[in-house]
Formats: C-alpha cells, sequence, structure tokens
C-alpha cells in the first residue's frame, strides 16, 4: 500500500467515532494492509484529539476519500433551494496541535457545513443543527475526560459526558427522533455480509449495472449506511463517491463540507423517474435526493481517467451518468 493511501486511511480513521466492536473489525479486515498497531492503538481514545478536544464529525473534501457514510420520485417544491436549503451557519476549526502535541497537516479552516440529514425545515435538520450548536458550546467551554466511556447508544455521538448524553436524548425528545441502531460494516468481497447488507437496505440492486468496482462501509440496523466506492461510469471513467443515506426519524450528527463548490447547480431526473439536487465545483461535486422515507447524498470526491488514473475535470454530463448507476428509486 503505497505511503499516501496509507495516510489517508489512518486520518480518516482518527475521525470515526465507532463503537470498539466495530474498531476492531475494521482493524482485523485492514490485518496485512498497513501497521495493524495503529488502529489497535485507537481502540479505546475515540475520535482524534486536537488541542486536548475532539473534532468536530464533519466530512471535508480532503478527509472524504477514504471511508476506513420513500421509493418513487422524490419531490422538489417549485422553490427549490439547491445547497442553501441544506446550508448550516459556517464555522472556524483550528486544527492546530497543542503545545508539545506532534505537528500534523492541519490548518485553519473555515467550513461551509451542509446537513447530511434533510433539507432546513425537517426535524432531522433542526435537531442535527441544535445538537452541533451545542457541541461546538461544549467543547470550547469543557475539558474532555479521557476516561469517561459514553453508553453503547451513545457511541455513534460525540457525547463525552452525562450531561451531553442528557442533552442527546432530549433533542430526541423534542423531535420525536430516536438514535441509530446496531451498527456492521460491510466489505464487497464478503459475500455473507454483502447479502446482510442488502437485506438490511432493502434493496440488492443498488448498483444496477454491478457499475461498483469496489465498495466497503458501515450500516446501521434502521437502514443508514455509508459507503466509499469506486464506480465505473460508461464513458470509462472511475468515479472515487461516498454514498450516504441517513433514515427519517433517526438522530444523526455528520456533516459536509462544500466549501469548494461554488459553480453550478441544477435538477436531474433518473431513468426510473427519481428527481435529484446536484451542485458541482471544479473539483468537487454532489448529487443528493429528499424523500419522506431517507435524505441520500453521493459525495463525488475525484474522477480519474486514462490507464494512468489521470484525475479529469468535472462536466454536467458525466455527473447525470454516474447518477444513473446508483438505484436512487430503491433507496429513497
Amino acid at each position: 500500500m503505497g505511503e499516501n493511501l496509507e495516510s489517508k486511511i489512518k486520518n480518516a480513521y482518527d475521525k470515526l467515532s465507532l463503537s470498539d466492536e466495530a474498531r476492531e473489525r475494521i482493524a482485523d479486515a485492514l490485518n496485512g494492509e498497513f501497521e495493524i498497531a495503529y488502529v489497535k492503538q485507537k481502540l479505546n481514545t475515540g475520535v482524534r484529539q486536537v488541542k486536548g478536544k475532539r473534532v468536530s464529525r464533519f466530512i471535508s473534501a480532503a478527509a472524504a476519500a477514504v471511508l476506513v457514510v420513500a421509493i418513487g420520485t422524490a419531490a422538489y417544491a417549485s422553490d427549490w433551494l439547491g445547497l442553501k436549503g441544506l446550508r448550516l451557519a459556517g464555522e472556524t476549526y483550528d486544527d492546530a496541535p497543542a503545545q508539545g502535541q506532534e505537528e500534523t497537516l492541519s490548518c485553519e479552516e473555515t467550513v461551509d457545513m451542509i446537513s447530511l440529514q434533510g433539507m432546513a425545515g425537517s426535524d432531522e435538520y433542526a435537531a442535527a443543527s441544535e445538537w452541533n450548536a451545542y457541541v461546538q458550546r461544549w467543547l470550547s467551554e469543557s475539558e474532555i475526560d479521557n476516561y469517561y466511556r459514553a453508553e453503547e447508544q451513545y457511541l455513534r455521538y460525540q457525547v463525552y459526558s452525562d450531561e451531553m448524553a442528557e442533552k442527546l436524548d432530549g433533542i430526541c425528545e423534542k423531535y420525536g427522533l430516536s438514535l441509530h441502531g446496531a451498527m456492521d460494516v460491510v466489505y464487497q468481497s464478503d459475500a455473507a455480509k454483502v447479502a446482510e447488507f442488502n437485506a438490511c437496505i432493502g434493496t440488492d440492486l443498488l448498483f444496477p449495472n454491478n457499475s461498483a468496482v469496489s465498495f466497503s462501509g458501515y450500516w446501521y440496523s434502521e437502514g443508514s449506511f455509508q459507503l466509499d466506492a469506486y464506480i465505473a461510469v460508461p464513458t470509462e471513467e472511475l468515479v472515487n463517491v461516498q454514498l450516504r443515506r441517513c433514515m427519517k426519524g433517526v438522530m444523526d450528527d455528520v456533516f459536509l463540507n462544500v466549501a469548494n463548490i461554488n459553480g453550478e447547480e441544477w435538477t436531474y431526473t433518473t431513468a426510473d423517474g427519481v428527481t435529484l439536487g446536484v451542485a458541482m465545483g471544479e473539483t468537487h461535486a454532489v448529487i443528493y435526493a429528499d424523500s419522506d422515507n431517507a435524505f441520500v447524498l453521493v459525495n463525488v470526491i475525484e474522477i480519474m481517467a486514462g490507464d494512468d488514473g489521470e484525475q479529469t475535470v468535472f462536466t454536467r454530463e458525466l455527473l447525470e451518468t454516474l447518477a444513473e448507476q446508483i438505484n436512487f428509486a430503491a433507496i429513497c
């Protein structure tokens, strides 16, 4: 495994907030690929710390490169707002190392985050926004007790104290949401796990044209999931994406940084009749759908062409072709 890819995996792994069981499974699956000790030593530390505080749970365009994410038409009103309908207030995260800490590839970054739970006005959007604001305030005012261990149901969230657990429960009750269910991981090479995953998400035709060259990720028992995948499109490009579905009625706190998506936005209707939102920048794009059942987003990370995998430009035609390689009708 190349040094650059190894570094990406390590960086992505540090940002995960998973149960010990899930971390053990990932560690075992990666055995032989890179230093297993690196993963093992993280089992009891949770999310990477910065200046004594843990990093917010959002997927940046860089970190998203590796994952260690009602049937029918998604309706968009005539006053469709595009990404404006998903945006949260912009925030600044200072990733500079504290005194005495080892310096890493980090910098102060102003991010433009969008919800991965649903459009503004939905209970899921409101709950995630309220929880995120609370967590940021708590982190600015409090110190994390590294010996605190949250109960199992809170391990998917940034819960660092009993007070935070109570706050999370209160937000769920306020908006009528439930916490994520049990989590498991899936790899394309594991046929048994793929079958379990397909049963959970309700389709064995997620990639109807067998377009996924490879995929891996995790899912929750209620049907939410996130995959990192390489998808081959008919125009012979290979596209690296993250595909994430968040079921409605579930509390979720993962966001996406779209600071470098400042280009064209439009809607596209697939051959199956699902209307999607598409936003494209020069080096980053997203495709998304919102329904009463789930919010689904494809984070398009890079597009490679030719035998040497040279990165190519994003185009409207290519993104629409990519959208046809995913069965939105089955997962929205």
